[in-house]
């Protein structure tokens, strides 16, 4: 026996299955930057706005401060959500590889057993 192609094919679902959620994985990372890169430029611009018009010193290194602690905790949301994505393409990286080297023995050993048959009589 040989493997055809439904086979191959069969076998290579899991590959598939693995590269659709690195993909998917991919799109949310690079979501995740460009919200980040946004919301931290507007952000900015918002803050550099605020303090020009700040007189107080003591009320703008105020307000420097909370833009900080936003900024700290946007960051750290973001970097959670990411490392949420990264440990869901882990898991299925896991399931998928393992699955097809699976299905891969499975094809090898049939064949071995097809193809050996006839000298173990």
């Amino acid at each position: 026996m040989n493997l055809n192609l439904s086979q191959i094919s069969h076998n290579m679902e899991p590959i598939k299955e693995w590269s659709d959620s690195n993909e998917h994985a991919v799109n949310r990372l690079v979501q995740l930057q460009q919200y980040y890169f946004k919301d931290v430029v507007g952000a900015s611009f918002e803050q550099f706005r605020s303090l020009s018009q700040c007189s107080d010193p003591e009320q703008a290194l105020k307000m420097n401060f909370y833009f900080c602690k936003g900024l700290e905790a946007h960051a750290n949301y973001l970097s959670n959500q990411a490392m949420e994505t990264l440990s869901e393409v882990h898991s299925i990286s896991l399931k998928t590889w393992d699955e097809a080297s699976d299905r891969w023995a499975s094809s090898m050993d049939q064949i071995l057993e097809d193809n050996l048959r006839p000298y173990n009589r």
